[in-house]
């Protein structure tokens, strides 16, 4: 009889480790899903209207500290004149001006403001990197009509593309989340509740190309920008990118290419000097398996000139 019973607890015993384990791989494997309206809210008061001369755009607070907010928002809706750009926090019926550029960058579009604003505000905080076919939620100003929120997927983690005044290649988020009008700056965030990036850009002859600048790299040039501080563009090592579509025997393939310091170097996991046949995975002891990641190791650079170096040894340019 007792070892009956003693048989039958060992089996009920089993079977609760079996469902506890069961429950935690499904956690692991399944992280918090926010809705729509969660996602909204989460980061609400974090969005900032945007009007400088006839443009509307978005930003968002970045920092905060002792009175003094720092918002990032998308160059080409202010430039860097800071006396025709306003802002409207949430909660507030109007929009203020006073703010100063305290950094920009031209080439990927983005520009930090500083303001004097004594009410609180939430910084933007939790950040992950884009996903293939996850979904997420753009937040801006559509249209210059106040801060609203649509729905897409990522279509493309990193496409490099061309846009804007710049005239230069820079690689980006594709996303179906609908970017308007008036989008540009604001934020482009996961499903699990993390920013992965600003939204930029839209095709306007297919509605389902829409683009962000990877929040990777706006935390590089805000932190380049807290290093140089007041009204700089932000600078680092001379280099461009270029994508084109090339035929190899019967197939198209997609070439990117990237001049770095003068010299160029075909993109594949990491740089690759045709000439020399070497390649090179880090940027100044930094490693890069993406163009993003090479992006974001130049943009951390302080002056002109770099050390490559992977399994060939080391390149200085």
């Amino acid at each position: 009889m007792v070892k009956k019973i003693l048989t039958k607890f060992i089996v009920f015993l089993c079977a609760l480790v079996s469902v506890f384990y069961v429950f935690g791989c499904q956690n692991a494997q399944n992280p918090t899903v926010m809705s729509g309206s969660e996602v909204y809210d989460a980061y609400r008061s974090s969005v900032v209207e945007v009007i400088a001369g006839a443009k509307s755009g978005t930003a968002f607070v970045v920092d905060s500290v002792d009175g003094k907010v720092v918002l990032a928002t998308a160059y080409h809706v202010t430039g860097y004149d800071d006396s025709k750009v306003q802002f409207r926090f949430f909660g507030s019926d109007t929009f203020v001006g006073g703010a100063s550029v305290i950094g920009y960058d031209v080439k990927h579009d983005v520009a930090f403001f500083e303001i004097d604003y004594s009410q609180t505000v939430k910084k933007v905080d939790g950040f992950s990197q884009a996903n293939a076919g996850e979904k997420v939620y753009a937040i801006g100003n559509a249209d210059g009509e106040g801060v609203s929120i649509v729905d897409g997927i990522i279509s493309v983690k990193e496409e490099v593309v061309k846009y804007g005044a710049s005239n230069f290649f820079k690689p980006l988020i594709r996303t179906s989340a609908r970017i308007s009008s008036g989008n540009s700056g604001g934020l482009l965030v996961s499903e699990s509740g993390k920013v992965v990036g600003m939204t930029v850009a839209s095709d306007e002859l297919n509605y389902s190309k829409n683009y962000a600048l990877p929040i990777s790299l706006l935390n590089a040039l805000y932190n380049r920008v807290k290093q140089n501080k007041r009204n700089a563009q932000v600078r680092y090592p001379s280099f461009s990118l270029i994508s084109e579509d090339v035929s190899v025997g019967e197939s198209i393939k997609k070439i990117n290419t990237v001049t770095l310091c003068g010299k160029t170097f075909t993109f594949d996991g990491g740089l690759y000097d045709v000439s020399e046949d070497k390649h090179y995975t880090a940027i100044n002891g930094k490693n890069f398996s993406t163009i993003t990641s090479l992006v974001e190791g130049i943009i951390g650079i302080d002056g002109e000139g770099a050390v490559l170096s992977g399994a060939d040894g080391e390149l200085t340019v």
